[in-house]
């Protein structure tokens, strides 16, 4: 898919490598999530869906391409359950550690990060609704593919079904999400953070 989206490279092969790796980069800068929006942006004001793109249009294939990427960089909301629930104590989990080295640094703790004062649930529903949905939305209507609505868009609904009862039950102090996720924190806990480490905080998540 990759190589069929950034086709008619130029002619000679420091070119083509220099082309490649500037998609590269893009790519990868569109999955931040400050970019979310203005990727969505792009589709809606172009008024059509990626199928009628006209991808001679190296804009378009770049579009195409990003979304692609995005899907596949958020793609835990579309994994069956308790896969998404391993890799969203494994996000959470990262987000807490990076909170603890902000503390530790006296640094104003981002948003998502304090792991005394967070609402997972609300914070997991949001996320989905608001970031996941609509982008694989998107791809879905890209592909017009049964298996591509049954095994991402459906099941994304079925994992916002999920962390809606959840937000009831962690009000109730009812919520086994933790529980249910411990052995993520086993893994996380293989992590060390030395004073003598180099500090980098990314202090924007949403």
């Amino acid at each position: 898919f990759f190589f069929l989206m950034i086709r008619r490279p130029p002619r000679s092969t420091q070119s083509r490598s220099s082309a490649a790796s500037d998609v590269y980069k893009r790519q990868v800068l569109d999955t931040d999530l400050q970019r979310h929006f203005v990727l969505m942006n792009k589709i809606k004001n172009s008024a059509i869906n990626l199928q009628e793109l006209d991808y001679n249009e190296e804009s378009n294939r770049h579009l195409a391409l990003s979304i692609a990427i995005k899907c596949a960089d958020i793609g835990h909301g579309a994994k069956t359950l308790p896969l998404h629930k391993l890799w969203s104590r494994r996000i959470i989990e990262e987000f807490y550690l990076q909170g603890d080295m902000e503390q530790k640094y006296g640094i104003t703790v981002s948003p998502l990060c304090d792991r005394q004062n967070n609402k997972i649930s609300k914070s997991q529903e949001g996320f989905l609704k608001c970031i996941v949905l609509p982008i694989f939305e998107i791809w879905e209507q890209f592909f017009k593919n049964d298996s591509v609505k049954k095994d991402c868009t459906d099941q994304i609904r079925k994992n916002i079904e999920y962390w809606n009862e959840e937000m009831i039950k962690e009000e109730k102090g009812e919520s086994l999400f933790l529980t249910e996720t411990d052995e993520v924190t086993r893994e996380m806990k293989q992590i060390r953070i030395d004073d003598s480490d180099k500090l980098s905080v990314f202090s924007s998540f949403i």
